[in-house]
């Protein structure tokens, strides 16, 4: 889905035509993506803001006035939904305290409305210092150094071994294997209780913590060294790997940009989702990528020719 979105971003930008269909594309993933229980609409920023860069002569004219426009929505977005996303959960789950919608489309609209209207000075400040704690993610890590090592040693890897396990040993194969809670990790290692899956939600300390518990502050650099080595072949090698290099750089960037990009991911999330998001996008580029994209041209020209003919 969002590679094909990626490749018709980067396409309107590249052709500079199709700007309407583009737009509406992004006004109803904005949309769904706000109706949802996660900020789901960030994608659709992000997707949108990567191809943008990539398109040529990104940092001129249009495109640069596009990633600009992208950028700026994403800060404002960013800033209401995390004034607004407690409150719309509460009214989301009917106060369940679990991961679900229980009301309809139009009842969501009408909470939304209510509550972009109420956000006022000074929740848009405060929702704004949230939002610059979420993105840097530090606190958990702090919070982490103060317990590691004076009351729980290093783990000497245990925490990145346990994330390599969990994609080798599937449950499948492994029926009895434990269900790891993000939640019970992040308080274990710092020394506060966090809300977990009995209120509808999981809370990470996120991959450079769980490093820094592993090896310490030194040490640390290792695995995320290796990390990034990885990604960094993931990213090279499905770009290389296809005859049609718009899929490969379209593959790469959603991978990465949803995969590896967020600091709150835990590794254990974190490892497998790459990896078997490396072999699956692989294998459709091997296998399908000539055939999307030949559908897509088609389906394009198609409707360029009957908008051309105008009504019959």
């Amino acid at each position: 889905h969002w590679v094909v979105v990626y490749i018709f971003a980067y396409t309107v930008l590249a052709q500079r035509r199709g700007y309407g269909a583009l737009a509406l594309i992004f006004m109803i993933e904005i949309l769904i993506g706000f109706l949802g229980f996660f900020s789901d609409f960030k994608t659709i920023l992000i997707v949108f803001l990567l191809a943008a860069l990539a398109a040529p002569s990104a940092l001129r004219g249009v495109r640069l006035r596009t990633a600009l426009a992208i950028s700026a929505c994403i800060l404002i977005l960013g800033v209401a939904w995390t004034g607004i996303k407690i409150d719309y959960r509460d009214f989301l789950n009917q106060g369940s305290r679990q991961q679900v919608v229980l009301v309809t489309v139009g009842e969501r609209v009408e909470k939304l409305a209510e509550l972009i209207a109420d956000l006022d000075s000074e929740k848009i400040a405060q929702s704004t210092e949230d939002l610059v704690h979420r993105l840097t993610y530090v606190h958990y890590f702090g919070e982490s150094m103060h317990i590691v090592p004076e009351r729980i040693p290093y783990e000497n890897g245990k925490l990145w071994w346990e994330a390599v396990q969990n994609f080798l040993m599937p449950r499948i194969l492994n029926p009895d294997k434990k269900v790891l809670d993000d939640s019970i990790r992040t308080a274990h290692y710092t020394g506060i209780r966090v809300a977990g899956a009995d209120d509808g939600t999981s809370i990470s300390l996120g991959y450079i913590a769980e490093s820094y518990i592993d090896f310490g502050p030194v040490l640390m650099a290792m695995p995320l060294f290796i990390w990034g080595f990885f990604v960094g072949k993931v990213y090279r090698t499905l770009v290389r790997s296809t005859a049609y290099p718009i899929f490969g750089y379209a593959s790469a960037a959603v991978l990465i940009s949803i995969g590896a990009s967020v600091l709150e991911q835990s590794n254990v999330k974190m490892v497998g989702g790459m990896v078997l998001g490396f072999v699956l996008f692989y294998f459709i580029q091997k296998l399908f990528a000539k055939k999307i994209l030949v559908m897509l041209a088609l389906r394009r020209k198609s409707t360029s020719q009957h908008i051309a003919q105008g009504p019959t």
